[in-house]
């Protein structure tokens, strides 16, 4: 990205059961399903001025024509706010050492095939450029998340869209570091951990320390 990153101070993540019924969600029940959640992500940038939205693939459906849906829906909305330079959108993908990594590969794809739409629509963004990949517990899995991001950009690049720009082959990620001590569980976040990789040691009990390499 050549110009300058906004880095996005808040966060709202897609939680199905809520207390009470989302004022927004017209069905009256406090569940939110799949299909509503696009609804949810543009009420928390438009309404509540969020900055990020999290699209959740780990161990749930994921709509996979979210940007699709986003820029077909509220094309004058995020035509002006635009994904991956005022707003963002940050996938959560599935842990492959952790369970079943059975939609790795479509969001993946979703990533690449947005780019194109983006471009197309002549937006100035990547819209779908950093991703969380949850319980990391070693560098080289990072690693191996770029490595495969980056063979199936090429691969699609090559083979699918030859005639086109090719796609990016790098992905910003981020690292959900899961320590645990008395019983607990400290998540710790980190922008663009491909540049910057995080050893975590557990000093003693209650405390802890970061050495960045």
């Amino acid at each position: 990205m050549n110009q300058k990153r906004y880095i996005p101070a808040t966060m709202a993540t897609q939680h199905p059961d809520n207390a009470f019924t989302p004022s927004w969600n017209k069905s009256g029940k406090p569940f939110v399903g799949f299909h509503e959640e696009i609804e949810e992500a543009v009420i928390c940038f438009k309404e509540y001025g969020l900055s990020e939205y999290m699209w959740d693939w780990e161990g749930k459906h994921a709509d996979a024509a979210v940007i699709d849906r986003l820029f077909s829906d509220y094309f004058d909305y995020f035509s002006k706010q635009q994904l991956g330079r005022d707003k963002f959108l940050t996938f959560r993908i599935p842990n492959i050492w952790e369970e079943k990594g059975y939609s790795l590969l479509q969001a993946m794809t979703v990533i690449l095939t947005s780019e194109d739409f983006a471009r197309d629509l002549k937006f100035s963004t990547r819209p779908l450029f950093e991703i969380i990949l949850p319980m990391t517990e070693r560098a080289d899995q990072l690693t191996h998340m770029q490595l495969l991001f980056e063979k199936l950009a090429h691969f699609k690049s090559s083979q699918f869209t030859p005639e086109s720009k090719p796609n990016t082959e790098y992905l910003e990620m981020i690292r959900e570091v899961c320590v645990r001590f008395k019983g607990g569980c400290l998540e710790m976040r980190s922008v663009g951990a491909h540049k910057i990789i995080a050893q975590v040691e557990v000093i003693k009990r209650g405390f802890f320390c970061v050495f960045f390499v």
